[in-house]
């Protein structure tokens, strides 16, 4: 009896190292297959001769983990790689101008063109950010960024600016009070909802967060995103003096800029 069980122990076993051997092979291949799909790089070949001169010149460290050994050719799978290491490939899916294109707009910042800083169409929410061309649902317009400020940091009210503070990413927020370069942190709330044309996409390892259109933009449109309802009681809790309320918002959905305090 103890023999059979032995030999009935020594079969699962084997069954066992058989089931998760054939698990690594699935993972294995559903990669492969992922790596291995169609990527379109960019509408044309003058735009991708473009977007790599670019890419090239403006960002030597990262051409050269999508391109070549002889740094002469882009790999669309290394490129591909690279996009699925960031946590950003599934994004660039419904990126219309092609997964080279948003590449590039995620270095940046920014698209290359089509966004301006202007004054708001919210009252006394300041400056705010337009579209100056069309962008297509499923478009990425530009990325938010900042200072990483650790949660500690702010739970001890050593953070006076919280304007452009946006939690979730962990241990971190990301502050973008000190860089008026990053264009995202424009983005207004709206209090009607119809209006909302972008969202959050947050990387919670690069600490960014992708704006993405939600619906197609026209020209001439401000671009808004819905920043929680978390975001709105903290600042009502600042509002009333509340020192808890202010502390709260470092857990809350995207918080760039306040559309009744802002001001630039």
């Amino acid at each position: 009896m103890a023999d059979l069980m032995c030999r009935c122990a020594d079969a699962a076993a084997q069954a066992f190292r058989c089931m998760g051997a054939g698990l690594c092979v699935c993972l294995h291949r559903r990669n492969e297959a992922e790596l291995q799909a169609p990527l379109a790089l960019s509408g044309t070949e003058q735009s991708e001769q473009t977007l790599i001169s670019e890419l090239r010149r403006d960002f030597p460290r990262e051409w050269a983990l999508v391109s070549s050994s002889s740094g002469v050719e882009l790999l669309a799978r290394s490129l591909k790689s690279r996009l699925k290491q960031l946590g950003i490939l599934a994004a660039s899916e419904s990126h219309v101008h092609g997964a080279l294109d948003f590449y590039l707009v995620y270095l940046r910042g920014h698209a290359r063109s089509g966004l301006t800083v202007q004054e708001s169409m919210v009252p006394n929410a300041g400056q705010g950010l337009f579209a100056t061309r069309h962008f297509a649902s499923g478009e990425l317009l530009c990325v938010y960024s900042g200072t990483s400020i650790p949660l500690a940091a702010i739970l001890k009210g050593k953070v006076t600016n919280t304007d452009y503070l946006m939690g979730g990413f962990g241990l971190y927020s990301v502050d973008a009070a000190d860089h008026p370069e990053v264009l995202a942190r424009y983005i207004n709330d709206h209090t009607d909802s119809n209006l909302h044309n972008v969202k959050f996409l947050k990387l919670k390892e690069q600490c960014r967060a992708l704006v993405i259109a939600t619906r197609d933009i026209d020209a001439g449109e401000e671009v808004y995103a819905f920043y929680g309802e978390g975001y709105w009681r903290a600042r009502q809790g600042l509002q009333e003096g509340s020192a808890s309320s202010m502390n709260s918002q470092t857990s809350s959905p995207p918080s760039p800029a306040c559309v009744q305090q802002k001001k630039k």
